[in-house]
């Protein structure tokens, strides 16, 4: 069996403020707390952002990559968004 982390969602009123004030350390800490309670993966979700969640759903992903988990963007839409604005 795998765990999916599932907190860093932008529905959650903390994780929307969050991403509204690019407030990195908070997400990061998300991600951790999550990772430290055995999630196999970290998903990310910013689809309740209409207008900048594309923007937004990078924003996230470049917050969460690092030592933590493998991650997993919420729609691949996204996913896909998200990839081309990385290779900017």
């Amino acid at each position: 069996m795998k765990i999916v982390g599932e907190r860093i969602n932008t529905s959650r009123k903390p994780v929307n403020e969050a991403v509204e004030k690019r407030d990195g350390a908070y997400i990061i800490s998300e991600a951790k707390k999550q990772a430290e309670a055995g999630a196999h993966f970290i998903e990310v979700n910013a689809g309740s952002r209409i207008g900048g969640e594309m923007e937004d759903m990078a924003w996230l992903l470049e917050m969460v990559e690092g030592p933590w988990k493998p991650l997993f963007p919420s729609t691949a839409r996204i996913q896909r968004s998200c990839w081309r604005c990385r290779k900017r």
